[in-house]
């Protein structure tokens, strides 16, 4: 007789996936055979739609089942890796396309970074993460405990313990940002008007 656990556990996560998807805002994948243009336009949409949180860019993200009225949860963990990759995409698609589209996103995504700083309460002390709540959540237990109630925001809590990749993604971002404001100018440098 065969073992039907193994199926069961299928369909159940099948179910279970199908529900995630129905949640979120936007499910239009490109096909194989699409020009890359249409697969760039595409994935860029369904990152804004999906993984965008107060600025900064979830790389997972864990949707309410449909019809929920409850904000996603995701990796906010790891944000600051995600983010500061699409401030550097965003700077370099604006230096190139000058369209003031990409510049808005590219300063959202920048505030998202300086939110990361201004929910610690500390000065140049960058979170590793942070999302808006009162109380601890579930996706804090599959994290170590450095969670920490926000004392310069009220409703926000982040986590701390920042590794050295994570400033790595910080500082070559705001560096390729820093760069990109410098060369608008022509002069190189950043404009004395800079974020930070």
């Amino acid at each position: 007789m065969p073992n039907k656990i193994p199926g069961l556990w299928i369909l159940l996560f099948a179910i279970l996936e199908s529900t995630v998807c129905i949640a979120q805002k936007n499910n239009k994948y490109p096909k194989a055979g699409d020009p890359l243009h249409v697969k760039v336009k595409m994935y860029e949409a369904l990152t804004l739609d999906n993984h965008w949180n107060e600025g900064t860019i979830m790389f997972q993200v864990y949707h309410p089942p449909g019809g929920k009225d409850m904000a996603g949860f995701g990796s906010h963990s790891d944000l600051i890796d995600a983010t500061g990759e699409m401030l550097v995409a965003y700077s370099c698609k604006y230096a190139i396309t000058k369209k003031e589209s990409d510049k808005k996103i590219a300063d959202q995504v920048f505030e998202g970074i300086l939110k990361a700083e201004k929910v610690t309460g500390v000065p140049g002390l960058v979170s590793r993460g942070f999302y808006k709540t009162d109380e601890p959540q579930w996706l804090e237990k599959m994290w170590y405990a450095e969670w920490h109630q926000s004392s310069s925001m009220s409703g926000y809590r982040w986590l701390g313990d920042l590794s050295i990749d994570k400033l790595v993604s910080i500082f070559h971002a705001v560096l390729r940002t820093l760069r990109r404001l410098g060369a608008e100018d022509k002069s190189g440098r950043p404009p004395q008007s800079v974020y930070w």
